[in-house]
């Protein structure tokens, strides 16, 4: 068993997370059925977190032998003798075509080649995204991790939610998970779900940017800097001169960064509950003002 394969031109290289355990789990399940079948894993890192680190124990006790390599010395997978396919599809045994797997991996401690022809050979790769991932995540205006799973707004804080509200994710969608993992995950996100439903009305707001359509000369400066992308510019909104087009922040959507407000070049941002007349206070032009000494 080969850990860690990735494919040529893979464009991330990540953990799968549960790739290690149903490789212990499986070589254990041939050792008990099997006791005298020889079982080598070559692997990168073992991840085998929490309790499951026991299963690792176990199958070194039933005598699974662990091969360690790394980048620089990955394992050499050739056949030898007849290359002729063999009818049964994936079977590797020695038959008719007279082949023969052969794997050569650079042994760590010896530090020297280890010769293994296995009768099965099984690769363990990286678990993908689905297909229909990156069309969802434009459908429904949500990010997506470097990896191409579901990004949630906080790994620690909320890490069920979107930034966009009444968004949730779970299982596998986010990254990949147990089943365990995944079912706890499901019950947090319905738990959230249950939140906005028991509510009626829902109210939004409290600290969040309002647009003075009035003063918007349409320059798309939040637009572009709105680290949550919430700003849009609305053409049935109409700006500073009676040009067509002024920008629009959805309340109940915006996270009350102030980053907007912050960079708007005609001061047509406001942010609730921090506005430039709270802080500058007009009355006293000393406070919250430049002064020159």
């Amino acid at each position: 068993m080969i850990q860690c394969v990735r494919p040529e031109g893979a464009k991330y290289d990540y953990c799968s997370r549960i790739c290690c355990t149903s490789t212990i789990k499986n070589a254990m399940r041939i050792k008990v059925a099997s006791p005298n079948c020889r079982v080598t894993v070559l692997y990168k890192d073992i991840i085998t977190y929490g309790f499951r680190e026991q299963y690792y124990t176990e199958a070194r006790r039933r005598g699974v032998l662990f091969v360690r390599y790394d980048d620089d010395t990955k394992p050499i997978v050739e056949t030898v003798g007849d290359t002729k396919k063999s009818e049964r599809v994936g079977d590797t045994r020695k038959g008719e075509n007279n082949s023969q797997l052969r794997v050569t991996v650079q042994e760590p401690i010896l530090r020297r080649p280890m010769v293994i022809e296995p009768d099965w050979l099984v690769l363990s790769t990286a678990i993908e995204p689905s297909a229909g991932t990156a069309e969802m995540s434009k459908l429904l205006e949500v990010p997506l991790s470097h990896e191409g799973f579901f990004l949630e707004a906080h790994i620690k804080m909320r890490p069920m939610d979107f930034m966009k509200e009444g968004i949730f994710v779970c299982g596998m969608a986010h990254y990949p998970k147990f089943i365990g993992e995944c079912i706890s995950q499901a019950l947090a996100t319905a738990g959230r779900a249950i939140t906005i439903l028991a509510k009626e009305p829902l109210y939004v707001g409290d600290t969040i940017a309002v647009v003075d359509q009035a003063k918007c000369v349409g320059c798309l400066t939040c637009v572009r800097v709105c680290p949550f992308h919430i700003p849009k510019v609305d053409p049935d909104r109409v700006g500073v001169g009676e040009i067509v087009g002024a920008a629009y922040i959805e309340p109940s959507l915006c996270q009350g960064c102030g980053t907007c407000t912050a960079e708007c070049p005609a001061t047509a941002i406001q942010l609730m509950n921090y506005t430039d007349r709270q802080i500058m206070v007009p009355e006293s032009p000393v406070l919250g003002s430049w002064v020159e000494v």
